[in-house]
């Protein structure tokens, strides 16, 4: 897994040539956003590469083992900038 904050999140979107539905999604999403001006200064990308696509009712096991890792990335991110003023 990889954290994109910011410029590096529209670089790495920019950047694929495999797009995925979900990566379809997020480029249309930041170019509206930059086209109307609502772009937010903080935004980032929590990004997971996944071992596989197939339907199921649980995570592969590595998935599973870096979830808590994921999580904590997230919310110390969260964290910091609820902290940190704009």
């Amino acid at each position: 897994w990889q954290l994109f904050i910011g410029e590096a999140m529209d670089q790495y979107l920019y950047q694929q040539t495999k797009a995925s539905v979900h990566e379809v999604g997020l480029r249309d999403l930041l170019a509206m956003g930059k086209l109307s001006g609502d772009l937010p200064s903080r935004r980032a990308l929590l990004a997971v590469q996944p071992q596989q696509i197939a339907w199921g009712e649980s995570l592969t096991p590595p998935l599973a083992a870096a979830l808590p890792q994921i999580c904590l990335t997230a919310r110390q991110l969260a964290q910091r900038w609820f902290d940190e003023p704009d």
